[in-house]
């Protein structure tokens, strides 16, 4: 849903998650966005920062790095060099590890 209508706020992203799984409390804890800019610096290097956070907005401070710690574990998972310092207000970098034209 987020490709067909481009790049969004987190404000946004987190709107339509929330209507789409609102019946299934518990199902998505955070989201990541990133702007035009940041996604042509993807297509270009293989490189993007992203902005995150938890979909309850309520977390304490543990609460939403245990939710950008699940982010960095997913994205490692798909074989991304991923780079994050462990502050709640620092984008988490990715790299592709070998970047194609996107």
């Amino acid at each position: 849903m987020l490709s067909r209508i481009g790049p969004v706020a987190p404000v946004a992203a987190y709107t339509i998650f929330k209507e789409k799984y609102s019946d299934r409390p518990g199902v998505i804890k955070g989201f990541v966005s990133f702007n035009i800019q940041a996604r042509d610096m993807l297509r270009d290097f293989g490189e993007v920062y992203l902005a995150w956070g938890p979909t309850n907005q309520e977390l304490d401070d543990d609460g939403y790095i245990k939710v950008a710690r699940a982010i960095v574990a997913i994205l490692k998972k798909f074989n991304m060099r991923v780079i994050w310092n462990g502050k709640i207000d620092t984008k988490i970098f990715v790299a592709l590890k070998n970047p194609k034209k996107i």
